[in-house]
């Protein structure tokens, strides 16, 4: 991208995760799907047209459901309105070969996730499960985070963990099928290695979000613990001026008042503060994504 195109994608309001969707569809040829006010619509064709990429616009705009807590990445469709409509955003699809790009659009605008998840290049095993949870996620905020966690403790692998879509930091647009899926991060870390290419500035901050600590809550916000330590086996030690959250209710409070968080399993865990127990959290809502791992882009 050239300094100036990647200045006015700086300068504009769109989130990194849309910055890199566009990177990603002018180097790697990648499909991308995003959504579009109009204001921000008028500041970015141009963009597109300089770096040589078609983009399609839905037939009607889409008005949303803000997701509680969480940033807006889950967010579900609530209406659609007219194109006329000053309210709602565009959705456009944004791709170099146009063949490829009107077939994905047609199949999003047709609701058939599998086959556009396939022409999108999502992983098999993460479309899978993607389609086999859709009617469970959809009924509770439309977010399939938990599945992706499922009932095993293991260590995630943070490559194929996606919560730093939550803060606009995300390096795949896809809900993966588990915390530790092979082919997510796979995918994550070609998208790390082309924005190290392209703008290695951009590509520190995605490496960074990628690298820290979770923990997701369906309804209390998503946290992310940016300096974290393994005191022994269940034990974590953080520090509570390094955390970013997308809320500010009664756990934000704790985690807060705390240094460490005891993890019996992902959905049960107690925040404390040395020896004082602060709270005990213990829900099927909850899930703590933490490791030990560094990431790096080789």
């Amino acid at each position: 991208v050239s300094d100036n195109i990647f200045e006015k994608l700086k300068r504009s309001d769109f989130s990194p995760a849309t910055v890199r969707e566009i990177i990603q569809s002018a180097y790697a040829e990648k499909i991308s799907r995003i959504f579009l006010e109009d204001e921000q619509l008028h500041y970015l064709a141009p963009v597109l047209d300089e770096l040589g990429l078609d983009y399609f616009l839905s037939p009607k705009k889409y008005i949303f459901n803000q997701d509680v807590g969480k940033g807006g990445f889950s967010n579900s469709i609530r209406k659609l309105v007219p194109t006329t409509s000053p309210n709602g955003a565009f959705m456009v699809h944004i791709g170099k070969r146009k063949e490829k790009l009107l077939y994905a659009r047609e199949l999003d605008l047709n609701g058939d996730d599998y086959a556009l998840g396939q022409a999108l290049g999502i992983p098999e095993c993460c479309i899978k499960a993607f389609v086999q949870n859709t009617t469970e996620a959809f009924a509770d905020q439309n977010d399939y985070t938990l599945f992706t966690v499922g009932k095993q403790n293991l260590e995630p692998d943070p490559w194929s963990v996606h919560c730093a879509q939550y803060f606009g930091y995300g390096l795949v647009s896809h809900f993966p099928c588990s915390v530790n899926c092979k082919k997510t991060s796979v995918m994550a870390k070609a998208a790390a290695k082309l924005l190290n290419n392209v703008e290695p500035n951009l590509a520190l901050d995605f490496i960074r979000y990628q690298g820290y600590c979770y923990l997701y809550t369906e309804y209390d916000g998503i946290y992310a613990f940016k300096e974290t330590g393994l005191i022994k086996h269940n034990i974590w030690h953080y520090d509570p001026k390094k955390i970013e959250m997308s809320n500010t209710g009664l756990l934000a409070q704790a985690i807060l008042k705390g240094n460490q968080l005891i993890v019996n399993f992902p959905s049960d865990f107690k925040i404390c503060n040395e020896e004082e127990e602060i709270m005990k959290v213990q829900s099927e809502s909850v899930c703590v994504l933490f490791h030990t791992k560094s990431v790096e882009v080789h």
